[in-house]
């Protein structure tokens, strides 16, 4: 089960786990089968960055060792934790594993935990993609096994931070060279709509010449 994961990871004891929950259900947790959920989200981060002052870069080890998809749901929560203290240090700490920088082994899981890294380390996630794509060619950006839709995801909120909008833009255009997707929202999509006179976010001055603009 997973709250027996949970307990033995964060060396929780499982009764006093449950009874904790079950007191507090009806205030600040919410039941949904065999789920619970932590409301106000404001009570939920408070609480989660308790836990990452108590605990520093420990918990990237133990997050690590959960049973999926619990890894997961820790990253899709990771936007909302970028404020705290000790967050950049803890993404710093898992975005060191081998699987964000041999292009063999990054994968789907890896490429969306850089989407969510990207709030709390915008210019590390850059530097990462940056140097991925060094070391994957056209034909393996164009592969089915490359994650790109995460990937292209993850670039497009790299266009907003004025530090990290080159490289977003020229990797996107990396991709917009195989591209292999349809939809709006691919790499030649956002790429396309990053030049739109009417985008109303990036802080990267508009006036500037592209014209010097090459592949990383």
């Amino acid at each position: 089960m997973e709250l027996d994961a949970i307990a033995d990871t964060f060396g929780i004891d499982r009764a006093v786990l449950l009874q904790t929950l079950s007191e507090e259900e009806g205030r600040f947790v919410s039941r949904a089968g065999a789920l619970r959920s932590v409301t106000p989200r404001l009570i939920a981060i408070w609480l989660a960055s308790k836990v990452l002052k108590i605990r520093g870069t420990e918990i990237a080890a133990a997050v690590q060792q959960l049973p999926e998809p619990l890894p997961a749901r820790f990253r899709d929560q990771l936007v909302y934790l970028r404020e705290a203290p000790t967050i950049r240090v803890v993404v710093d700490e898992i975005l060191k594993k081998p699987e964000f920088h041999e292009p063999a082994v990054f994968d789907e899981a890896a490429a969306g935990f850089l989407r969510a890294a990207a709030a709390a380390n915008p210019e590390q996630v850059a530097g990462i993609l940056c140097d991925l794509f060094k070391g994957l060619d056209n034909e393996a950006l164009g592969a089915d096994d490359f994650p790109r839709r995460e990937v292209t995801w993850t670039l497009e909120q790299l266009l907003w931070p004025e530090l990290t909008y080159e490289t977003a833009v020229n990797l996107l255009l990396r991709l917009s060279e195989t591209e292999t997707e349809a939809f709006a929202n691919s790499a030649t999509g956002v790429l396309t709509d990053s030049f739109q006179v009417h985008l109303g976010g990036p802080r990267h001055p508009t006036s500037r010449d592209c014209a010097g603009w090459t592949q990383s």
